[in-house]
Order: structure tokens, then C-alpha cells, then sequence
């Protein structure tokens, strides 16, 4: 929230230059010449979505009001109407920085164990009652596998495309990780990999 008051004329001066990406307005506090002075504001804020809220008003005024980035609205309304108003940019907006974060194009760390070295591990057999070598072995034979299978996975729309850049990227920091831990155990069980 970048700010919040009940007068037209601060909301007038002060809201442009914070170039909110959502407006939310009471149409009762503009009064009588609510239409001119507000369009104006709305117009000069240029907010991605503007939400106007009003008790009573002439038809005229709500028809002349009502656009694709104006929606008005009988008050009172619930979070749930303004959650369905405010849920088609919330998700662009986090699909916009999913795509951003999550690319693909840089590089993981390539493996450092390859399949065959992962396979040695999960038949050591141990002198006490541990099989970490092997289960943890299995644990980044899987992540390997993953990380690989979310990179290749068929993508239908951005959406889909940015869900599988953060899978592959988290399996890929998950099996980078895991492959530290099994270091430190491929040295502390003295292990020849």
C-alpha cells in the first residue's frame, strides 16, 4: 500500500507520482462532480487496475466510468470480490517474475558424481548397521534424474514454462546440496568412489 486517505484533492496531488499499479476509490468521496474529477485522476495515475466503490449512484455515472482498467463497484464489497478482481494481475505479475528469475538459460553446476559412481555407492556394503552411502546416493541419482526431466518437460504456454524453469532450478540446487553431503561422507567413511 503506497497510500491512504479520505481526500480527493491530497489523493488528487499526491497518488500520480506513486504510480500504484492498483487504485481502489470510494466514489462517494468525490461528490457531485465525481465523474470529471475522477476520470481525470484515474486518467493522470494510469494504475494497471482501478476499483471504484460506490453506495448510490445515477447509472449514467457508472456506465460513464466502467472500462477495462475501471471496475465499479456496489459496496460493500468482501475480500473475495476484490481477491477475484486483483487475482488476473497477481498471477501475470508473478509469471512475469517467475520468467525473469527462473531461467533456464544459466547453467547449473554439472553433476559431480556421474551414474556409474552413484551406482558404486548404492551396493557398499557397510562394516555397522549404515547404509547412508547407499540411500544418499539414491537420493542424488534421483535428483540428477529430475533435474534432467523437468529441464526437457513439454511446455504448453508461459505459465507452464515458468513452473518447470523453477522445478528444474530447485532440483538442480536440491542436487547440488545432497552431492556436498555425500562428499563429506564419501570422505568421513573413507570411500573409494
Amino acid at each position: 500500500m503506497v497510500w491512504l486517505g479520505t481526500s480527493p484533492d491530497r489523493f488528487i496531488a499526491e497518488v500520480p507520482a506513486l504510480k500504484p499499479a492498483v487504485v481502489i476509490v470510494d466514489l462517494a468521496e468525490f461528490g457531485e462532480d465525481a465523474d470529471e474529477r475522477l476520470r481525470g485522476a484515474l486518467e493522470r495515475i494510469g494504475a494497471e487496475l482501478n476499483i471504484v466503490t460506490y453506495s448510490f449512484a445515477r447509472r449514467a455515472l457508472i456506465r460513464s466510468l466502467q472500462s477495462q482498467q475501471v471496475r465499479v463497484l456496489q459496496s460493500p464489497i468482501t475480500l473475495e470480490v476484490l481477491q477475484a478482481h486483483l487475482a488476473p494481475l497477481v498471477i501475470r505479475n508473478v509469471l512475469q517474475s517467475a520468467r525473469k528469475e527462473l531461467s533456464m538459460d544459466p547453467s547449473p553446476v554439472p553433476p559431480r558424481f556421474s551414474r556409474e559412481q552413484l551406482g558404486k555407492l548404492m551396493e557398499v556394503a557397510s562394516s555397522v548397521q549404515c547404509e547412508c552411502p547407499n540411500h544418499l546416493a539414491q537420493v542424488v541419482e534421483r535428483l540428477q534424474a529430475f533435474e534432467a526431466y523437468s529441464k526437457d518437460c513439454e511446455n504448453k504456454n508461459d505459465a507452464d514454462r515458468a513452473i518447470h524453469a523453477a522445478l528444474y532450478k530447485a532440483s538442480a540446487g536440491a542436487r547440488l546440496e545432497m552431492e556436498k553431503a555425500l562428499e563429506l561422507l564419501i570422505k568421513h567413511e573413507n570411500l573409494a568412489v
